[in-house]
C-alpha cells in the first residue's frame, strides 16, 4: 500500500522515472502470463492469450506497461470464479495498440465503475477466494498509461465479467 501511494505520488508530482523505448508488446503479455501459471491452475482458470499474426511494437516504459499488465491480470484472475476464463487480447488499432484483459468473474456494478481510477473514492473488494487489495492498484495503472500517451476504460457487469482495455501508441509493424 505504502508503496503504491508513494509511486502514485511520484508520477502526480513528475518525479517518476519513465524511459521510453520501443519494444514488442505480446512479449510481455506471454512473460506475465507465464508468471500466473500457477494461481490459474489452481482455481482451474483457462486463459486465451490473442495477438496480432505481425509482431506488434510499441514506444513506451515497458516497466510500467509491465505492472499494467500485471495488475489488470491480477485483478482478472483474483476476480473469477473456478473453471471460469480470463482472455488478454492485443491488436491494432490504427496509431495505437489496444490490449484488453478480459475475464467472465463477478464483475463490477454501475455505482462501482466510477469509482474506479480514482484516488478520492477508493474503490476495493475482496477477491473469490477472499483476496484482498488496496483499491490503488487500479489509479496507478492509470496514471501509467496516461504518461504512456494511452488511455484506458472498463466494461463491467455483475455476474458477467470485466474488461480492462487500454491503449498505447504504435511502434511498427514487421514480419
Amino acid at each position: 500500500l505504502v508503496n503504491t501511494l508513494l509511486e502514485v505520488a511520484k508520477i502526480e508530482a513528475g518525479e517518476y522515472s519513465f524511459s521510453m523505448s520501443k519494444f514488442e508488446i505480446s512479449k510481455i503479455i506471454i512473460a506475465i502470463a507465464a508468471n500466473f501459471e500457477m494461481q490459474l491452475n489452481e482455481k482451474k482458470i483457462d486463459l486465451k492469450i490473442v495477438l496480432p499474426p505481425k509482431k506488434t511494437y510499441t514506444m513506451a516504459d515497458q516497466d510500467s506497461i509491465y505492472r499494467v499488465i500485471y495488475n489488470l491480470m491480477e485483478n482478472a484472475v483474483k476476480f473469477t470464479e473456478e473453471n471460469g476464463k480470463v482472455i488478454i487480447t492485443s491488436s491494432n488499432n490504427g496509431n495505437f495498440i489496444e490490449i484488453s484483459v478480459i475475464d467472465n468473474g463477478i464483475g463490477i456494478s454501475t455505482d462501482n465503475l466510477a469509482k474506479l481510477f480514482r484516488i478520492d473514492t477508493q474503490y476495493t473488494s475482496k477477491g473469490t477466494k477472499n483476496e484482498e487489495g488496496t483499491g490503488l492498484g487500479l489509479l496507478l495503472c492509470k496514471e501509467m498509461i496516461e504518461i504512456n500517451k494511452g488511455t484506458i476504460r472498463v466494461q463491467s457487469e455483475i455476474g458477467k465479467g470485466t474488461s480492462f482495455i487500454f491503449t498505447l501508441p504504435h511502434g511498427s509493424l514487421t514480419d
